[in-house]
């Protein structure tokens, strides 16, 4: 048959057509072999598309939520999540993808109702399990979060993140055996997993054990040389140890790979304050400050240093951002002559007992720190014992607490 000059015009335009839409629907479904902005593109495509069926739609929002909810997008993602559930409501993989999207966005309800109707779809899912005992924990019911765990390790027993998820969960419950052993299992699932090497380091070092605590965080390294956590929880390990200088090698990483972390020349100026090395202690706690205008306790850590190198006080200044009607407020007002050491203490009481155990560990520590500046031994050491008898041990304020006390001894 033969095809007039008008048809085969109309061929000419419709095949372009459908070759655009299979090359949009190719780059729609692979977004590994594409730029993020061409996969959104293509996937917007399918779904204005008129030749698109619903189904296909509906895959097309699901996976441009997924490469927006990637890039932080989240509102975006979970509007696209939406409509892909609107045309295909029976796809478990949409409710698990729009459950991801709310729970980074902190909507953790709504997380566990959307991997609640992922399991009713597909109850053999082991990652709806592991995705929702996430939630569970974030909400801070662990054994519903260890028993999602467990649904996930029976279903699919070779994936690592659940035994690491529910190793963090027992580390929560306090049961450190039980931790390290899923943080083994998950090292024999994946022998270069950063993260779960340096989370059974953290169990370790709960222990007591720093010898293996710092030997995991090396192996956490060597799997992630970028890994900036694992650095500076290895220096709080070496500060345990007593070992300030391996500790000051790891902070200067540490920055090195975020040099706009405050938290990390706070913890290498208070380092350096106490190996003696005071104008370059001054230096980091200055560029803390800078950097965290509003934090209380930089600006307490540069008070001390100041303090330390002959500096007039600038404490005043360096509270202007900082939040007065919250902890450590108190404690600035002592150091600002506004109040008392009992009034901290009491102030230091709250009905949590974690809360209360910290607060009052930082209210005698800090007075202490306040009686050396003036000249007050016999208060500071008080004050020094009661920190190093009360703080939790993994506090810098335990660990400076005993070196003050070592000096105080050493002078009398």
């Amino acid at each position: 048959m033969r095809l007039s000059g008008i048809a085969i015009a109309l061929l000419l335009l419709v095949l372009p057509a459908q070759a655009q839409q299979v090359q949009d629907w190719h780059v729609c479904q692979e977004k590994e072999k594409t730029t993020l902005g061409n996969h959104v593109r293509s996937c917007t495509a399918i779904i204005r598309s008129d030749r698109s069926s619903s189904k296909d739609k509906a895959v097309a929002y699901n996976n441009r939520g997924n490469v927006l909810r990637d890039r932080g997008e989240l509102d975006r993602a979970i509007a696209d999540f939406d409509a892909a559930v609107r045309l295909e409501p029976k796809s478990a993989d949409t409710y698990i993808n729009r459950g991801i999207a709310r729970y980074r966005r902190g909507d953790l309800d709504r997380a566990i109702a959307d991997y609640d109707a992922a399991i009713r779809l597909d109850p053999e899912d082991a990652y709806a399990y592991n995705d929702r005992g996430l939630a569970l924990r974030a909400k801070g019911d662990l054994d519903r979060a260890i028993a999602d765990y467990n649904q996930a390790i029976g279903l699919e027993p070779d994936i690592a993140a659940a035994y690491t998820n529910r190793g963090l969960a027992w580390q929560d419950k306090g049961d450190l055996d039980r931790a390290i052993a899923d943080f083994d299992n998950s090292i024999r699932l994946n022998s270069n997993d950063a993260l779960a090497y340096n989370n059974r380091a953290l169990a370790w070092q709960a222990k007591g054990d720093l010898v293996r605590a710092v030997a995991d965080y090396g192996e956490a390294i060597r799997s992630d040389p970028q890994f900036a956590s694992a650095y500076s929880n290895r220096a709080r390990a070496w500060e345990k140890r007593g070992d300030f200088s391996r500790a000051i090698a790891d902070c200067r990483e540490l920055i090195r790979l975020d040099p706009q972390s405050a938290a990390a020349y706070l913890q290498r100026g208070r380092l350096l304050l106490f190996s003696g090395q005071l104008p370059s202690a001054l230096a980091d706690l200055n560029r803390a400050n800078e950097l965290a205008p509003n934090d209380g306790y930089v600006a307490l850590w540069l008070d001390i240093v100041g303090q330390r190198n002959s500096l007039t006080n600038r404490l005043a200044g360096a509270t202007r951002q900082v939040d007065m009607s919250k902890w450590p407020a108190p404690i600035i007002h002592l150091y600002l002559g506004e109040s008392t050491p009992e009034a901290v203490l009491a102030a230091a009481d709250d009905p949590n007992p974690k809360t209360r155990d910290r607060q009052v560990c930082e209210a005698n520590f800090y007075g202490g720190e306040l009686a050396l500046q003036r000249g007050d031994k016999g208060e500071a050491t008080e004050r020094l014992r009661q920190a190093a008898s009360r703080c939790p041990k993994a506090f810098f304020e335990y660990t400076a607490a005993n070196v003050e006390l070592k000096t105080l001894g050493g002078a009398q």
